[in-house]
């Protein structure tokens, strides 16, 4: 019994490289920075202000009391449950918190006891007075 001979293909690999950097290039263009420069608020002044390093967390609250985290709007318990997984997973447990100046305590409290309860160091972010 003889043997069919198996017709051997050959696939060009030039385009498959073209391909890769497209795909590439569409979700890096099509991804959503966060952008913490659009929520208004007017931080709180102090006489004397410390440069911080780059904090891994950062919560804003601003005028209205609405909670950000990372520059995406958040509730309290959310907040709460989110940043309880990320601290396990940061090794510096840092977080910055920028609070509007007519914010109450009593709607930034909650979210100090919150940072707090995560095991994180909380830095309050503001303005120096002038």
């Amino acid at each position: 019994m003889k043997r069919k001979k198996m017709a051997h293909i050959m696939t060009s690999m030039v385009s498959l490289g073209d391909i890769a950097f497209l795909l590439i290039t569409f979700f890096i263009m099509s991804t959503n920075f966060v952008k913490e420069g659009q929520i208004k608020l007017e931080p709180a002044t102090a006489p004397r202000i410390r440069k911080l390093k780059e904090m891994v967390l950062s919560v804003q609250i601003d005028r209205s009391g609405q909670i950000y985290l990372r520059g995406k709007p958040c509730s309290l318990l959310e907040l709460e449950t989110t940043i309880q997984l990320l601290a396990q997973d940061v090794e510096e447990k840092a977080a910055t918190l920028t609070v509007d100046r007519e914010v109450q305590q009593e709607v930034y409290g909650p979210v100090v006891l919150a940072l707090s309860r995560a095991g994180l160091e909380i830095s309050l972010a503001g303005q120096e007075e002038r």
